[in-house]
């Protein structure tokens, strides 16, 4: 059921049989979009869960007092807010990244 937490097995952030003496740009990019791609996947909305579950219960365990009701709406507003930003700027970056017609390695969000 929670599959889509755990990354690819043939994923991996440094790849296979890399020298980090002999690496190159290339290379480096290739780690950069790796840990990106995680990231957007697994770390994020992760997190997101694990807060939103937070505030859940906060808000359940309240007993009616406003400052706990207010905080687990703050908790709530601010992580769906933080998932827009970030997804928000990925895909601004995918769509600056496609405008200027950079394919490759170098496109950190596929």
């Amino acid at each position: 059921m929670f599959d889509f937490l755990i990354p690819k097995a043939n994923a991996q952030i440094v790849p296979q049989g890399l020298d980090p003496l002999t690496a190159g740009w290339g290379e480096l990019v290739q780690v950069v979009q790796n840990v990106i791609n995680l990231a957007f996947t697994v770390i994020i909305p992760l997190l997101a869960a694990i807060m939103i579950v937070y505030a859940g219960f906060q808000f359940v365990t309240a007993g009616g007092n406003d400052s706990k009701i207010k905080s687990a709406k703050e908790i709530i507003k601010g992580t769906v807010i933080g998932i827009f930003i970030a997804y928000g700027a990925g895909l601004l970056i995918k769509i600056i990244i496609g405008a200027l017609g950079i394919t490759g390695t170098s496109n950190p969000i596929q």
